[in-house]
């Protein structure tokens, strides 16, 4: 009797998009977690990513680094002395995704180099990392 009264406020696609999740609940649900896994696991890596360019820069530039301004990230980076492949290898896990995305990246250090921006070191570096 309940399933007819839901099914009823339903209507009929959303009855039959209820089947469709009720057949393959299994599949979905393992692609919902796997995919939950992924996410939360990507976040780690590029969380470690941030931890590494911040090392990178104290190692080079010494501790006050979090007492410079937003310009001076932008020269640092135009002048590509950071070291992205020696970046990349801090971490294991082969993507990376920032707080509030949804999607993934491959971690190489092209996809590196263009991901973090001054403006993200900068950000990531003022609020404490």
């Amino acid at each position: 009797m309940i399933d007819a009264i839901i099914r009823g406020g339903l209507g009929e696609l959303w009855s039959t998009l209820l089947d469709f999740y009720i057949e393959n609940a299994y599949w979905i649900n393992s692609i919902v977690v796997i995919y939950a896994i992924l996410l939360i696991t990507s976040r780690q890596g590029y969380r470690k990513i941030l931890s590494a360019i911040k090392l990178a820069l104290i190692d080079k530039y010494g501790e006050d680094i979090e007492n410079k301004n937003e310009n001076w990230y932008k020269r640092i980076l135009e002048k590509k002395e950071l070291d992205w492949g020696e970046i990349a290898s801090h971490t294991w896990i082969p993507i990376i995704s920032a707080k509030g995305w949804v999607g993934f990246r491959i971690k190489n250090p092209e996809s590196l180099e263009k991901e973090f921006t001054p403006e993200i070191i900068y950000k990531a570096l003022k609020s404490g990392l």
